[in-house]
């Protein structure tokens, strides 16, 4: 037997699987999620280097280092503002500052995908110039990098994609969303520490739901109660309710506040608004005197229409930032002022629901709760019917002082 021929074939096979098809002219910036038709999204070290490429062709786009992961990656911010190339401490004061934080959870990772397009899509103009000059967008692409980078396809199973997902926690099994205030990660305190220097006006936290099916395709959490400054709720009413989610609504988006059911089993019983601590981002910003928008796709959407969505969103609030952003400057820089004065008043500590309620439209899927026999268990399940718009109960909430 004549075993040649066979061995010269098997010792090709290695080459023949690492040759490398290069990218044509037209999808050298694309994303991995574009090129792959939104099943797939960018390992960290391609992500990178896509910003990478973004802000060595524009001037007002810098990538730059602000921590060290626990397994030794390093964590990187993109500073999009005019002039970024040259931008100092201090040069920045004249403009609304945006923190965009994407990954914290590194399954829900939309606002990655989302934040590159839109940066890619804003500067494709002549000089590849920032078009908002009134504005300043720190962009945390991948919070929890380690999580990232730990991808699989089963980590978050119930979740329409994309294939491979990041872990939700860090390499040091911590969830960053219950660090803001302890910061016992190092990735935490490199947060906090780009977020004293930065000096943010307004925040957003990037996330995918865990749970309820629904028709709105994102929904989201703001500080509506006393924690947040009187004077910065009235301002992200104007923004948000008159201006940026009806912007976003006529982009063909579904969107309501985030529901927390009051039963899980049951979304007819009603939902609750709550009241973030400050181990959460929204908690901790509302804190600070800074308004915070937690952005939670569906996880059930398919992940081109959930990015879709977060760059909608993002689009629509820098537009908005630019025409309207002084009022907010004017509002963080008021609420600091009160809260210098806050010694000797009465502070919220706590909250509870004063059991009062409001009927509230929600539309939700065409399922209806049910109870199925398990040998371990009784388990909620889910028993198709027909589409329906739902009128439930929504609690509101009564300060503890």
């Amino acid at each position: 037997m004549n075993l040649l021929p066979r061995m010269l074939i098997l010792a090709l096979l290695p080459c023949t699987a690492l040759a490398v098809t290069p990218l044509s002219k037209e999808d050298w910036l694309k994303t991995r999620a574009e090129r792959s038709d939104f099943v797939e999204t960018d390992s960290a070290v391609a992500s990178f280097a896509l910003l990478e490429q973004l802000a060595a062709r524009s001037p007002d786009l810098r990538l730059q280092t602000f921590g060290l992961t626990p397994e030794g990656r390093e964590m990187k911010w993109l500073l999009a503002a005019t002039g970024a190339d040259e931008a100092e401490p201090g040069t920045l004061d004249d403009t609304t500052r945006l923190l965009l934080i994407a990954g914290i959870h590194a399954g829900e990772i939309e606002g990655k995908d989302a934040g590159i397009m839109l940066l890619r899509d804003l500067t494709e103009n002549e000089g590849f110039r920032w078009p908002y000059p009134g504005v300043s967008l720190a962009f945390v692409p991948m919070f929890n990098l380690d999580g990232h980078e730990r991808r699989s396809p089963f980590n978050r199973i119930n979740q329409n994609g994309p294939a491979n997902m990041g872990w939700r926690g860090t390499a040091q099994r911590y969830n960053l969303n219950r660090d803001f205030l302890k910061a016992d990660t190092p990735e935490m305190r490199a947060l906090l520490g780009l977020w004293n220097q930065f000096e943010p006006h307004l925040v957003y936290d990037s996330h995918t739901t865990d749970g309820a099916d629904y028709q709105y395709d994102l929904t989201w959490h703001l500080e509506q109660f006393d924690l947040l400054d009187a004077g910065l709720r009235t301002w992200q009413r104007g923004f948000f309710f008159d201006t940026v989610f009806p912007a976003v609504t006529r982009r063909d988006h579904l969107l309501t506040s985030y529901p927390e059911p009051i039963d899980h089993s049951d979304l007819r019983k009603g939902v609750s608004y709550f009241v973030s601590t400050a181990k959460y981002s929204t908690g901790y910003a509302a804190a600070r005197n800074r308004p915070v928008l937690l952005i939670e796709t569906h996880m059930l959407k398919d992940y081109r229409t959930r990015v879709r969505a977060t760059r909608d969103l993002l689009d629509e609030s820098l537009k908005a930032l630019q025409r309207d952003g002084l009022p907010l400057r004017d509002a963080v820089a008021a609420a600091d002022r009160r809260a210098a004065s806050l010694a000797g008043q009465d502070v919220v500590l706590l909250t509870r629901s004063n059991g009062k309620s409001e009927n509230l439209t929600f539309k939700d899927s065409p399922i209806r709760p049910g109870k199925a026999s398990s040998r371990v268990r009784p388990m909620p399940n889910m028993i198709r019917t027909h589409p329906r718009h739902s009128i439930c109960r929504s609690s509101s909430i009564r300060n503890l002082r």
